[in-house]
């Protein structure tokens, strides 16, 4: 079984992650 922090931390990296990209989708499709 994993650690409750390490698996917080890992799904939060993600979501971070998906989030930015979601913004730089936004921007090109504004942009274009």
């Amino acid at each position: 079984m994993m650690d409750m922090s390490q698996v917080n931390r890992i799904s939060a990296c993600g979501l971070g992650g998906f989030l930015v990209w979601q913004v730089k989708h936004l921007l090109c499709n504004l942009v274009v």
